[in-house]
């Protein structure tokens, strides 16, 4: 059993006032914001919708991950509509956090279009934002800069104690805040000879498990067997990636 802290994800405690928080952000930011989201309003009616999916939700999903797909995520295919099965992880969750109140989809809409799209989970106090994107049509007004400030203050105001960026530590979620939050993941290997190689290739790799390799060929005087071989395969293409 190992344990590997990966990365840190930025966070915002809303315990606070949402007043107090937002006059910490950066000034320049906030003027920035305030000017996109006038022009935007500007061109038609702006709301926020926040849907907990027990109503229309393939009709939801449909539109949210379209949006979310949108931008550089489609066509760096990181988005969930890259792969048909992110797209079925998702839409499982999906239906499976509706079913315990947990599931959280927000539209930032212009006029009843969307320009913006979250997809968060919302449980025991926590805020937690999985996936987001928008409409690269409307880059210039910012609508992720205004979705993010929005749904920021509905946590304020919501019974939420934490707005949980979740992921790694990228540029624009320090924006909003310089708190972050470490990330442990703990590696389970099972007592076998794949757990064994699993484990060198995790810990040294590749040159320690092709070793181990060799060493199991000459205590098998040459005859590894189909276990030992498939094990070193795994880890072989593990490393690789």
């Amino acid at each position: 059993m190992l344990t590997e802290s990966r990365q840190v994800a930025p966070y915002v405690d809303t315990h606070g006032t949402w007043e107090d928080y937002e006059s910490n952000l950066r000034r320049k930011f906030r003027s920035e914001l305030r000017r996109r989201r006038r022009r935007l309003e500007e061109e038609g009616q702006l709301t926020l919708e926040v849907f907990d999916g027990t109503e229309g939700l393939s009709e939801l999903l449909e539109e949210g991950f379209r949006v979310e797909g949108s931008g550089w995520k489609g066509t760096g295919e990181t988005s969930i509509n890259s792969h048909w099965s992110t797209r079925r992880f998702y839409t499982e969750i999906a239906h499976w956090a509706t079913e315990h109140d947990w599931l959280r989809l927000a539209f930032l809409r212009l006029n009843g279009r969307a320009l913006a799209f979250d997809y968060c989970l919302e449980h025991n106090g926590v805020h937690y934002l999985l996936k987001t994107g928008y409409d690269p049509a409307y880059r210039q007004y910012a609508p992720g800069m205004i979705i993010r400030h929005l749904m920021l203050a509905r946590a304020f105001s919501d019974e939420i104690s934490t707005y949980d960026f979740l992921g790694a530590d990228y540029g624009w979620k320090r924006e909003w805040t310089d708190v972050q939050q470490e990330r442990l993941f703990l590696l389970m290997f099972a007592p076998t000879a794949l757990g064994f190689l699993d484990r060198m290739g995790f810990t040294y790799g590749r040159p320690a498990a092709k070793r181990v390799k060799n060493l199991a060929e000459s205590a098998l005087d040459g005859r590894v067997s189909p276990l030992l071989r498939r094990g070193y395969a795994m880890v072989r293409g593990r490393l690789s990636r």
